[in-house]
């Protein structure tokens, strides 16, 4: 059978229209199914066999096969060509080649085509004379070749733009979806069109005038008492007109003026008697029943009416003036009674001649003709009576009342009604009478008669105090806020609180009870329940239409919300949020064929006029109730939280899905590479061979430590858990280096005071790292690095930590016993520390010194000036050695004390790459930025030469944010190459920071700017050329330059050393300065501060000679160079404070001396606002970035070195 099924599909694809050189993309696609139905695709990516002389059968046979396979591809594809093209391409060798060849000459084709593409959609209109549905096919092809472009449209303006397009005779239809509050989908704007469309087809043929309204009719019940012939139809009823038209039916007929040409709605003298009455409301069928002769008021004006009754009015005007329809149903929020037009609908009916009428919304009026009971029956089979129905001839559509609908749901009073049932279920399926009920004095239990003759004693809590009815109230409050958080998570609306109130309890009863380790349900039924059909509630899922409701063309399922568990069956329940042939929208069903999508989540608005509010402050009022009519109308979810008010500065995100899936999209630090989430899905994936070997390495070391100890779990001990984490290491150039599995323990289930006390580590500062590299450059230094394999595994616990066997590596006979950590794990959070602590001990055992500034740096050198100094991140070191022996010897010490892996010479340390250039040292981060680049979209734009705009004024969003989430991942990857490598866009990056919470379009360009002036210098690092060997530094401050945001100031510094920068800061001052002679105290004061920290910093390093001169800081104001010096006091200076006694502080012990500089080569001036291009030019250099390229000859593609 399947080989009939693959043979008649080949045959139908054999029939397809041959490629003309016109639309490949089309003509490729089709021909890839055919060639993946044929199971030959895979020769167009993949090479021919090489013929062997010693070939195996095996080899032979699958050389044969794929040499058939590319013949009988390549003859579809030639079969598929028009004769012109067949005898261009027919000599081909093989099909991979032909297929390239296609797809060289038409896709660069295609590429020229996309203004031709816009063109056309642009210049698309609609016409009168065409079916709408039809061109409204011809948008969505436009628009399906867009996306076979790479060119993107967002919907919401591809759904306005074809809104746009509809023909002049739409008008009316087009302003009621603009002005819809819900945004449409293009499949949900292409559903009412065809509804629009059939419904002005059906008037056509009818020759029927009738006003255009925005919305169709909701059929909302199928009639089971019409005549038969009848049935579905309608009943054919002509209109009496005041005046009687002539013979042609396409004359417009005023109903209040009786002139031609134009209807009521538009009529002038209906504009004139209605004043400012609002035009979609001007006559409303929902009425108000008015006994007694009951006369409207004259000159009544209802424009103070809310735009949603002003909605329903017009849905209601449309009753009046569509065509008779007995069949159909509206459910009105406005009328105060259920009102019937068809006698016929009555179960029984009491005719009234008392002069009662209904109001309408127009001030007209309809006589009352009599009062019934009406039988409803739902497309699911549920039927519904409605009592005290009018009966009013007049009316063209029946109408049900929300109101009366709400009044009649549940009630309180009936819960001794149904506490009788539960008493009759407990006493049957238990086998055990109710002896006791204790309630509170609510009234609804209130029944003495009744707790006598069944004998049941009835306690009730002392007046108003419903705190002593505990279980039940506890209870109460539970199942409440199971509710609320069902109902915010999945984004439903309120009236399906009485669904979800349900689910709570049927997933209560499920779970396991503190007091009786046991769930309800097994109480109850005496069996374990099955929890493996559980599922999120609210979420989205597609029901299989079942035999008798499934046509043999239509769809075979509709899509739905889960809300819930059939009572009595093994089944779900949804609600029905699409339209269907053979299932109604906004109906429940119930189905245990179901797909279920439990990512995606939608918001159903709650229709306020039907659904009453929930007091939210009495907990023992939640379950009374009030019947829950179901939605008019579903829109897709556009559910958002108001995020609190922590600051303009501070924003907080909230995101859908689940935990891997929201680290993963939308991680401020983007991973190329898909890396294994589990063991199982290791153990499943293409490199499984690669990641058992790393998961064998890494257990391995685990063993050689003697990490853990087999042992019995101790009474009252918890192990914790542990899970496998699986990561490529890449290397520079992108390819990856190895495979990395790393065995976890769940530290987050750790108490502290009992598993851990202090967890403090240091690690190095990326300053650090640059002044050192900057000392190797000076002194010619040995720079390499080393590696410690599982570091954490060689910390020494204090504490007893007991672990789960790891999975997939039990002991046979001992899945009892845990692991016992004799030593730290990654994972603890006491690891890092041990681990320094360890490497601390040793190292310092070998004759080395701990640097006091920066705790991760050791040095030992002798007596001649020959030594090492290490630096330590974490488990990842660079060894500086004077020469290659010493380098050796401290590779030896380490290799002896740990476990570790020789690196060689340095190449890429924390991502930064380091490379020897013409007897200097270079830093870059080339390849980071190209993956931004990458990442962001921006590898082909054009370069810039300044990463700021200087004649931009940047100023704050008063609007809604843009692109929030994408701004944030854009500055998270920007700071990073910032603080590492790129000086020159500390500025640019810094200021926009600042508007993370809010970002503009305006911020948005900024952004890209910085994109384009890194695509120009992406070569870029920071150059350290050994010479000058004198630590300088630069301060300068920009006083209050943005006046519009918060009047603060910018600081920036920069040291050099060796011909590169080392440390460098741009930030916005943290207080509002009084002078400009303030705000550069300020800055200089920052500086201060980090050039006393390098002082000691380098002067535990033996190779800086003694004793150490005042690190020079220059400085562009003269103003503060004279107060620096000056220790006069007078009250004009007296604001500057302790900053002023600071810097003299740090003067008059030889820390730092202040210089002037003149500001254009004052090289922080860069650091605190935006220059023109000279300025960076010169500032860039200044600081050691230069071109990695030019410095080995080549002439780079950069603007700044052409300028």
């Amino acid at each position: 059978m399947a080989e009939l099924s693959s043979k008649d599909m080949t045959t139908k694809f054999a029939k397809l229209e041959k490629f003309q050189g016109v639309d490949f993309r089309r003509w490729q696609k089709k021909m890839h199914f055919l060639l993946t139905t044929l199971n030959v695709v895979h020769v167009l990516s993949s090479t021919a066999p090489e013929e062997k002389e010693d070939e195996t059968p095996a080899e032979i046979r699958k050389r044969c096969k794929w040499e058939n396979d590319d013949y009988i591809c390549r003859g579809h594809i030639l079969n598929g060509m028009s004769d012109s093209l067949f005898d261009i391409y027919q000599n081909v060798k093989n099909a991979k080649q032909l297929w390239n060849d296609l797809e060289s000459k038409y896709i660069a084709e295609d590429a020229s085509s996309k203004k031709f593409l816009v063109s056309d959609f642009n210049n698309y209109k609609m016409m009168d004379s065409r079916p709408v549905m039809e061109q409204y096919n011809e948008l969505l092809r436009i628009l399906g070749q867009y996306a076979q472009h790479n060119m993107q449209m967002d919907e919401c303006i591809a759904v306005s733009s074809v809104i746009d397009k509809l023909p002049p005779s739409w008008k009316d239809f087009k302003h009621t979806l603009k002005h819809q509050k819900e945004e449409l989908s293009l499949v949900q704007l292409g559903s009412h069109i065809r509804i629009e469309e059939s419904l002005r087809g059906q008037e056509s043929d009818k020759n029927k005038a009738k006003p255009d309204v925005g919305q169709p009719s909701i059929h909302m019940v199928e009639g089971n008492k019409i005549n038969p012939k009848h049935k579905g139809k309608g009943i054919k009823r002509k209109f009496e007109d005041r005046n009687k038209p002539n013979n042609n039916s396409n004359v417009l007929v005023c109903w209040r003026c009786n002139m031609t040409g134009h209807l009521k709605r538009d009529c002038r003298v209906n504009l004139n008697k209605r004043g400012n009455v609002n035009n979609g409301a001007g006559s409303s069928g929902g009425g108000n029943y008015k006994p007694n002769g009951f006369a409207p008021q004259k000159g009544q004006n209802f424009s103070n009416l809310d735009k949603p009754m002003v909605y329903v009015c017009s849905l209601i005007l449309e009753s009046f003036y569509v065509q008779d329809d007995h069949c159909t149903w509206w459910i009105d929020s406005g009328a105060t009674s259920h009102m019937c037009r068809d006698r016929r609908w009555f179960e029984k009916l009491t005719l009234t001649d008392d002069g009662s009428i209904v109001k309408m919304g127009d001030e007209s009026t309809a006589k009352v003709c009599g009062v019934g009971i009406v039988n409803l029956t739902f497309t699911s089979g549920k039927t519904i009576t409605l009592n005290n129905v009018l009966f009013v001839p007049r009316l063209r559509k029946n109408l049900v009342s929300g109101g009366c609908l709400n009044s009649a749901g549940f009630k309180q009073d009936e819960a001794l009604e149904k506490f009788k049932i539960y008493k009759t279920e407990v006493e049957l399926q238990l086998g055990v009478p109710v002896k006791c009920l204790r309630t509170d004095r609510g009234g609804e239990y209130m029944d003495p008669l009744y707790f006598q003759s069944v004998g049941i004693i009835h306690e009730t809590t002392a007046p108003y105090t419903p705190q002593q009815n505990g279980v039940a109230e506890r209870k109460n409050r539970v199942l409440k806020e199971m509710v609320n958080s069902m109902l915010s998570y999945s984004g439903l609306s309120k009236g399906f609180w009485g669904e979800a109130m349900l689910t709570a309890c049927y997933v209560l009863n499920r779970v396991p009870n503190k007091r009786n380790k046991t769930t309800p349900y097994e109480l109850w039924f005496k069996r374990t329940p099955d929890l493996n059909y559980f599922r999120i509630w609210g979420c989205r899922a597609v029901v299989k239409l079942t035999e008798p409701k499934r046509s043999a063309l239509g769809e075979r399922g509709v899509d739905c919300i889960f809300i819930g568990y059939a009572e009595h069956s093994k089944a779900y329940r949804f609600y029905v949020i699409d339209p269907n042939e053979s299932v109604s929208v906004n109906t429940v069903i119930e189905s245990r064929d179901a797909i279920f999508d439990e990512e995606r989540f939608s918001s159903i608005p709650r229709p306020k006029d039907l659904i009453s509010n929930v007091d939210e402050g009495q907990n023992s009022k939640i379950l009374e109730g009030i019947s829950d009519p179901e939605p008019l109308k579903v829109r897709k979810s556009k559910r958002g939280r108001i995020a609190k008010d922590f600051g303009s500065d501070f924003q907080l995100y909230l995101v859908e899905g689940s935990r891997d899936k929201v680290k993963l999209q939308y991680s401020y630090c983007y991973s190329i590479e898909e890396d294994p989430k589990s063991f199982k899905e290791a153990m499943k994936s293409r490199d499984a061979a690669f990641w058992k070997e790393a998961i064998d390495d890494e257990l391995s070391s685990i063993l050689e430590n003697n990490t853990w100890v087999l042992s019995d779990l101790p009474p009252g001990s918890k192990p914790l858990g542990c899970k496998w984490i699986f990561k490529k290491k890449m290397k520079v150039d992108g390819t990856i280096d190895k495979f990395k599995a790393r065995l976890v323990i769940q530290g987050f289930r750790q108490k502290p005071g009992i598993d851990y006390f202090d967890t403090y580590a240091p690690v190095a500062r990326i300053s650090t790292i640059r002044l050192l590299i900057a000392l190797a450059a000076i002194h010619n230094l040995v720079v390499h690095q080393m590696d410690v394999k599982t570091a954490f595994l060689n910390g020494e616990l204090d504490e007893e930590v007991y672990m789960k066997q790891p999975e997939g590596f039990v002991m046979p006979s001992n899945e009892h016993k845990v692991c016992k950590l004799v030593k730290s794990l990654y994972g603890l959070k006491q690891a890092p520390k041990q681990w320094h602590q360890k490497f601390d001990e040793v190292i310092l055992s070998s004759g080395f010194k701990l640097n006091q500034s920066d705790k991760c740096v050791y040095s030992r050198f002798d007596s001649s000036g020959s030594g090492v100094i290490i630096c330590l991140y974490v488990d990842d070191m660079l060894i500086f050695g004077t020469n290659q022996l010493q380098v050796d010897e401290t590779k030896c010490l380490l290799s002896s004390k740990f476990a570790m892996k020789d690196m060689g010479e340095a190449d890429v340390i924390l991502g930064i790459r380091i490379k020897r250039v013409n007897k200097g040292i270079a830093l870059m981060q080339s390849h980071y930025v190209e993956k931004i680049l990458k990442k962001f979209n921006y590898s082909d734009c054009s370069p810039v030469s300044t990463p700021m705009d200087p004649s931009v004024k940047l100023m704050p969003n008063k609007g809604m944010a843009v692109s929030q989430l994408e701004y944030s991942q854009a500055i998270g990857c920007l700071m990073y190459a910032m603080t590492s490598t790129r000086p020159d866009i500390a500025y640019a990056v810094g200021r926009l920071s600042r508007y993370t919470s809010n970002p503009s379009t305006q911020h948005w360009q900024a952004i890209q700017r910085i994109f384009k002036y890194l695509k120009g210098t992406m070569d870029y690092g920071l150059y350290y050329l050994g010479y000058p060997s004198v630590l300088e530094g630069y301060s300068d401050a920009s006083w209050i330059t943005h006046v519009e945001e918060d009047h603060s100031s910018t600081t920036g510094w920069v040291f050099l050393l060796g011909g590169g920068a080392i440390s460098w800061a741009s930030k916005k001052q943290t207080c509002i300065t009084n002078s400009t002679m303030e705000s550069e105290f300020v800055a200089l004061a920052a500086a201060g501060k980090e050039a006393e920290w390098l002082r000691n910093l380098i002067y535990e390093i033996p190779l800086w000679s003694k004793p150490i001169a005042p690190i020079s800081i220059h400085c562009d104001s003269a103003a503060t160079l004279a107060k620096s010096y000056n220790q006069v006091y007078n009250g004009k200076s007296r604001h500057l404070g302790v900053r002023h006694s600071m810097i003299r502080d740090l003067i008059m012990n030889g820390v730092i001396s202040v210089e002037f500089v003149k500001s254009q080569q004052n090289l922080a001036d860069h650091l605190t606002k935006s220059l023109a291009r000279d300025l960076v030019h010169k500032s860039v250099f200044g600081m050691g970035l230069k071109s990695i390229l030019f410095l080995n000859g080549d002439i780079p593609n950069s603007p700044l070195v052409r300028h």
